[in-house]
């Protein structure tokens, strides 16, 4: 949830998408059925996240 960028506070949601293509930096997000489209320059977690519960008060820390 949070848009700004280092330093702001948000809420962490947990959101079921599916991937199309990777590289080494960046997932492809796609529709698929019982998923969810994801805005563009949304921020996505992709590692160190399963403890994180939704709607957990989260702050970005590094881009």
């Amino acid at each position: 949830e949070p848009e700004g960028g280092a330093g702001e506070v948000g809420l962490a949601k947990w959101t079921y998408v599916t991937p199309g293509l990777e590289s080494d930096e960046y997932v492809e997000i796609v529709p698929g059925e019982g998923t969810t489209m994801l805005e563009p320059g949304q921020i996505v977690l992709t590692e160190g996240h399963y403890t994180l519960i939704h709607d957990a008060r989260v702050r970005i820390v590094e881009e």
